[in-house]
């Protein structure tokens, strides 16, 4: 019991010092911090990304279901016509026709790969053809 007295005499003592922080503590602790919020900052945009991924994915799921469903009543929308006809059937909705990178979403018919009737796709986070990681194209083909 009186070790713990003497510990909390000490402690009372230290923090009732008047000395302060000097310019070079406060720099180091700016430093520090500023360091561990770059690194927080960095890996959720990372997560933000890749869940931007995912909801293309799905859009492109649900645009290519609402596509297969106007198919069943009428042919597939030309490339010219696109999604808008689509859209204007009452099968999509206006704010599906873009990407979480707010890009329209790509579609062809009729489609240039063997196997696939049309194509959609997204360019995906560089807004460019081809790429990797969160950059990948994004397709209803792959």
């Amino acid at each position: 019991m009186k070790k713990i007295k003497n510990v909390m005499k000490r402690i009372i003592k230290f923090l009732q010092k008047d000395d302060g922080f000097t310019m070079i503590e406060l720099i180091i602790v700016i430093a520090i911090i500023g360091t561990i919020a770059t690194l927080v900052a960095t890996n959720v945009f990372k997560v933000f990304e890749k869940q931007k991924v995912a909801a293309t994915k799905l859009k492109i799921k649900n645009i290519t279901q609402a596509i297969q469903m106007y198919g069943v009543e009428e042919d597939f929308p030309e490339t010219e016509e696109g999604l808008v006809k689509i859209v204007e059937s009452g099968y999509l909705k206006k704010d599906s026709l873009k990407d979480p990178w707010k890009q329209p979403f790509n579609y062809r018919y009729p489609s240039e790969i063997e196997d696939v009737e049309f194509q959609i796709w997204s360019y995906g986070a560089d807004k460019k053809e081809g790429g990797t990681g969160v950059n990948a194209d994004i397709t209803n083909w792959e």
